[in-house]
């Protein structure tokens, strides 16, 4: 086989790849889920666990398109009980959601 023609190929597969990771990355959008109190929660996101946000810090997740469940669950810092909060956001491809929690 050419060179010329394995260049071809070469770049028409890569042209595939790109083109199915740029559709992909479409049907995913991002959570920037800011933290204004001074206690740390624990983040889920459709009951599935993310991560752990510090007082006054900030995470981004990325996100299926959709609705999305988010709950937050207060770590420390609380008398009695936690904070257990709910959240539903719409996540669109490509794009960003905020939000700040508590």
């Amino acid at each position: 086989m050419s060179r010329s023609k394995i260049l071809l190929i070469s770049i028409a597969l890569l042209t595939l790849i790109l083109g199915n990771i740029a559709c992909t990355n479409k049907r995913e959008g991002e959570i920037n889920i800011e933290n204004v109190s001074a206690d740390p929660y624990k983040i889920y996101i459709d009951d599935v666990f993310k991560s752990e946000l510090a007082a006054g810090g900030l995470v981004t997740h990325r996100a299926k398109d959709g609705k999305r469940k988010l709950r937050i669950e207060q770590v420390s810092g609380f008398v009695g009980y936690p904070l257990v909060k709910t959240i539903e956001v719409k996540v669109i491809g490509g794009g960003l959601v905020t939000v700040s929690i508590p």
